[in-house]
């Protein structure tokens, strides 16, 4: 039982990261997550905060030491919108290119095994 409490407040954790990310990038505040914040960050990152956090549970073990959470929304935001470097890059608050680049190169890949590993179940 204590295991499952502390899976769940691990989730948990992730969750609250990802959508405090999250309105930082949508400049929307964070202290509520009502419809219209939800709404908002399923319209810049295609997916919810809960989804970012199950995600994330499933690949870190696979991603190269240095990855970061916001890594994982750079990915999906180039998914999602496919805009370009430089955009994305005003987007996440003028991160360089190369840094860009180089995280959303490794967490697409890592989200394509991911989700190859699901079909192939």
């Amino acid at each position: 039982m204590e295991r499952e409490t502390t899976t769940a407040t691990n989730f948990h954790s992730l969750e609250t990261i990802f959508w405090q990310l999250g309105c930082n990038i949508t400049k929307h505040s964070g202290n509520a997550k009502n419809s219209v914040g939800l709404r908002r960050f399923r319209s810049v990152f295609g997916v919810s905060s809960n989804v970012c956090a199950a995600i994330w549970k499933e690949i870190v073990p696979s991603l190269a030491p240095g990855t970061q959470h916001i890594h994982l929304l750079y990915a999906l935001v180039f998914l999602r919108h496919g805009l370009t470097e430089h955009v994305n890059r005003i987007i996440f608050g003028g991160v360089d290119e190369k840094t860009f680049r180089k995280y959303y190169h490794r967490l697409v890949d890592a989200l394509a095994l991911f989700l190859g590993h699901l079909v192939r179940m």
